[in-house]
């Protein structure tokens, strides 16, 4: 306490209430209601005033019991306006009657009779009440008592808003005293100056509202609920995967809706009172219906998606001609089949079909919480179809192969598989180009088709084509003569040559077929076909020195050709002219003759001319320069023989021509004449030979017979000579040992001083 607020003492009166003295103060402190906890105990500083100058001291008087005796009392009472006080006397008395003065001089009934006194005081105050009891008409000494009347609270309520939406709720707020209570009629539903309620429907409340002291004041509070839409909706429900579900509400009084989704759900679809989506993922789906008052309703329900049954049909297949197919199914408790039409063709886990065409079957699963699931098996009908393989069997030197492939009209040949010797497929399409290193089988197959196609094979060998050379590769011979064509494998071939080119082929081949053909071109030349002429000279003896001009002359199939170079043999009459030198009628050149002798009254020379091209059939080839050495008219001859063209063996006319020589001394002279020398006839055989080869000369001449065995190359392997002394005309043979050549063909020449004649031989 206080210094000056010091406690002195406390002390229950026999009204039941506790009397406080506090010590230095002109007045005595009362708690009214010591029974009640915190304001309500009813607490008053100043209850009883004390007389002027009397203070408390150290508390109330000690009185012992034993002194007071039986004592006639009222009881002070305290009351709120508009209460009735009742006031007993207490202690023991005996009394006719007693009047009663309750202070309140204004009111009527100011006094009242009886053992108890009964007043309503209307206005608050301390009223002094005094009891005055009566024995016969005596008055006893007054009794007196105090009547405490305290003011009634003013109750005030309000409400933050006077209409809400069902499920809305509301702040109230109460005042006017210490202490406020909230009534929905007798429940009590909140206490305190604000509280917040949710109504369920416009309800009134009762609002108590409570002094300190303890009195009252009642007023009340409407808040109204607006009606708001009525929604109902199927409760928390499970959907398959997939489906398209439609949640329908029953909705009225309402003038919107709209629909939302935790997770959100794209696919949802607001239709009004309904809603639509794809089922996707477990979530939850809420109606917010709105009422022409704006109060919303809304709605949840919880959806679960189901996984769908995971269906796998079996029997896709391809038949050639309508046959039963076995059709089975898994993943679900019960199937259904349909054709492509949606017709029904069986029922259960494994089904029979016979189709005419090709079809597709859609098996419909079922589960235990009636999702449901399809897969597709289809059965192709295809008809036979007969595949073709077109392409070389055989490779050589390791040449590419291009195999084609053809299939009937209608299939796409760009599925045509090919397959190796494992069977793996390394290319498709119609055709591919292959190099195997060895023999390899290829097959080409079409995918899917089952029997209906057979799978070709194709077989390649591989090989290499044999290496090999032909003698001679071209050559030219008389028409007529035999030709031997030698390959270096030991083939032979025995061909006569005819007139103009043949063409002679040598073919070899390995084990598979692989071949390599060589050729050799003959060239069949008429014999005399190519000859040389002098053309008949008139000179004048009186002129000096003169040209003879020597002419080769060919048909007209050598024009344009360029001929080897030419052995020419000139022979003349020793008396008639001297020869100074031989001149390329070509290129001017003077050309030295390789050999030059004499025979009786006669000389001779050789001279070999350079290559030739033929500009037409005749063709100026030889100019010899010379002195005529006779004085007076005469006739001679100058024999032009061509011994040899290179290249064209004996084919040339080697005989002798003649061109005359006329030299004239006094303005005379000849006309011109031509004379050709004997013929020479050459054999050989056998022919072909592989021991000794025999050759018969025909000839009728005096002088040297020279035999060269020439090979392919032109070179001179053997020679022979031998010498005539008679005119008379004989066969001479000569044997000439072949065992120790080589095999080949060679050319067998024999040369007189008049002639040359070559024959081919061949050596085996």
């Amino acid at each position: 306490m206080s210094k000056e607020n010091r406690l002195a003492g406390l002390q229950l009166g026999p009204d039941g209430r506790i009397y406080i003295a506090q010590r230095g103060h002109q007045f005595v402190s009362r708690i009214n209601n010591p029974n009640a906890a915190g304001s309500a105990c009813g607490f008053e500083r100043e209850a009883v005033k004390l007389l002027d100058s009397t203070a408390c001291g150290f508390g109330f008087p000690f009185v012992m019991a034993s002194t007071l005796g039986p004592q006639l009392r009222a009881v002070s009472q305290d009351v709120c306006v508009g209460d009735t006080a009742h006031i007993p006397l207490a202690g023991a008395f005996i009394t006719d009657s007693v009047v009663w003065d309750f202070g309140d001089s204004t009111s009527p009934t100011n006094v009242g009779y009886g053992r108890t006194g009964t007043h309503f005081y209307s206005a608050p105050g301390a009223y002094f009440v005094t009891a005055t009891m009566y024995v016969g008409s005596q008055p006893e000494k007054p009794v007196t008592a105090w009547v405490y009347v305290h003011p009634n609270p003013v109750a005030v309520a309000s409400a933050a808003r006077d209409s809400i939406c069902p499920g809305d709720t509301v702040q109230l707020v109460g005042s006017g005293g210490t202490g406020v209570k909230w009534y929905d009629g007798d429940s009590l539903v909140g206490t305190g100056k604000r509280i917040v309620y949710r109504p369920d429907s416009t309800t009134t409340l009762t609002v108590i509202v409570e002094s300190a002291f303890g009195c009252l004041d009642t007023t009340s509070v409407t808040v109204r609920v607006k009606p708001a839409p009525t929604v109902s909706l199927v409760s928390d429900t499970s959907v398959c995967a997939g489906s398209i579900t439609t949640l329908k509400a029953v909705v009225t009084g309402a003038t919107s809706y709209s629909w939302s989704s935790n997770p959100v759900d794209p696919s949802l679809t607001n239709n009004g009172p309904s809603a639509t989506f794809t089922a996707r993922a477990n979530g939850s789906y809420t109606i917010n219906a709105s009422g022409v008052n704006g109060c919303i309703r809304s709605k949840t329900i919880r959806v679960t998606v189901l996984p769908l049954p995971t269906v796998v049909a079996r029997g896709d297949t391809t038949i050639c001609r309508p046959s039963p197919v076995s059709l089975s199914a898994t993943g679900a408790r019960s199937y259904t089949w349909l054709d492509e039409g949606g017709g029904s063709v069986g029922i259960g886990a494994s089904l029979t079909v016979t189709p005419q065409q090709t079809t597709k079957y859609v098996v419909v699963g079922v589960d235990s919480n009636g999702c449901t699931n399809t897969d597709t098996v289809t059965v192709t009908l295809r008809p036979d179809i007969d595949l073709t393989v077109a392409g070389d069997n055989i490779s050589c030197d390791g040449q590419p192969i291009t195999l084609v492939c053809s299939a009937p009209s209608g299939v796409n040949e760009s599925d045509i598989m090919w397959l190796d010797e494992t069977g793996a497929t390394f290319a498709t399409g119609k055709s591919i180009t292959v190099l195997p290193t060895r023999r390899t089988v290829y097959r080409a197959t079409l995918p899917g088709a089952g029997e209906c196609t057979d799978t070709v094979v194709h077989e390649i060998k591989v090989g290499t084509r044999p290496q090999f050379t032909v003698t001679p590769t071209d050559t030219t011979v008389c028409a007529g003569d035999t030709v031997v064509v030698v390959s270096s494998t030991g083939k032979v071939i025995t061909v006569p040559s005819q007139p103009g080119s043949s063409r002679i082929a040598i073919t070899e081949e390995d084990s598979v077929g692989c071949a390599t053909t060589m050729e050799s071109w003959i060239r069949g030349i008429t014999p005399d076909a190519i000859t040389a002429s002098l053309r008949d000279t008139t000179v004048d003896i009186g002129n000096g020195a003169t040209t003879l001009h020597v002419n080769i002359i060919a048909p007209q199939q050598f024009v344009g050709t360029t001929l080897g170079q030419v052995v020419l043999r000139v022979t003349h009459q020793t008396r008639s002219i001297k020869i100074d030198r031989f001149i390329d009628a070509r290129t001017g050149a003077t050309l030295p003759p390789s050999m030059q002798g004499s025979l009786g009254d006669r000389s001779q020379f050789e001279v070999t001319v350079p290559t030739t091209t033929l500009t037409s059939t005749t063709e100026p080839l030889l100019n010899i320069e010379g002195l005529p050495l006779i004085d007076d008219d005469s006739t001679s001859s100058v024999d032009v023989q061509i011994l040899s063209i290179a290249g064209l063996g004996a084919c040339t006319d080697s005989s002798s021509k003649g061109g005359l020589l006329t030299i004239t001394g006094c303005g005379r002279g000849y006309m011109s004449g031509l004379r050709v020398g004997s013929a020479l006839s050459v054999k050989a055989y056998p022919n072909p030979t592989s021991d000794n080869l025999t050759v018969a000369v025909d000839v009728g001449m005096i002088g040297t017979i020279t035999i060269d065995l020439i090979d392919a190359l032109g070179q001179k392997v053997m020679s022979s000579t031998t010498t005539r002394t008679s005119t008379s005309r004989s066969i001479d043979t000569h044997v000439i040992d072949m065992q120790n050549i080589p095999a080949g063909t060679y050319r067998v020449v024999v040369s007189t001083p008049m002639e040359v004649r070559t024959v081919g031989v061949v050596r085996r």
